[in-house]
């Protein structure tokens, strides 16, 4: 998945649902941004240093680990 980082402890995602089914991204503790079939959206978080875990919450296989350092 894409990622930017500016200066600040803001990052962006630019998430791309292909599928034919609604998706999420769900970082733990914070940002849930919601994506229906066939959608692109960009999330901007901030997110301080640490690890930050993420799943679809509509699907428990998709998922993943944030290393903010």
């Amino acid at each position: 998945m894409p990622c930017w980082h500016s200066p600040s402890p803001l990052f962006g995602f630019l998430l791309d649902n292909s599928d034919n089914t609604l998706h999420n991204f769900h970082i733990t503790g914070g940002t849930t941004k919601t994506m229906p079939a066939h959608h692109k959206v960009r999330v901007t978080v901030t997110l301080a240093r640490g690890t930050y875990e993420f799943v679809c919450d509509f699907h428990d296989n998709m998922k993943g680990t944030l290393t903010v350092s």
